[in-house]
């Protein structure tokens, strides 16, 4: 009686070829890792927003506007923020 599976007869480069791939794959999944542990550090850090911002981003909010009659005094009230 005859096995209905095909057999499969790969060379031994073709063998070596799949391994490399394999180990490739490998590799990459373990950077993948490692950018998203990055990744997930930076934006934590992006999150931290000082208290002084947070103050007059909701003046914004809430329609507080300021109004400077020169850039140069933008520029010291910025400065000195």
């Amino acid at each position: 009686m005859e096995s209905k599976i095909p057999k499969l007869d790969m060379s031994l480069e073709v063998m070596n070829e799949i391994h490399n791939l394999q180990r490739d794959i490998s590799f990459l999944n373990q950077r993948v890792k490692v950018l998203e542990d990055e990744v997930g550090v930076v934006d934590g850090d992006m999150r931290e927003v000082r208290p002084e911002y947070l103050k007059k981003l909701d003046e914004i909010e809430k329609g507080k506007f300021y109004r400077f009659k020169t850039v140069e005094g933008l520029r010291k009230d910025i400065e000195n923020f």
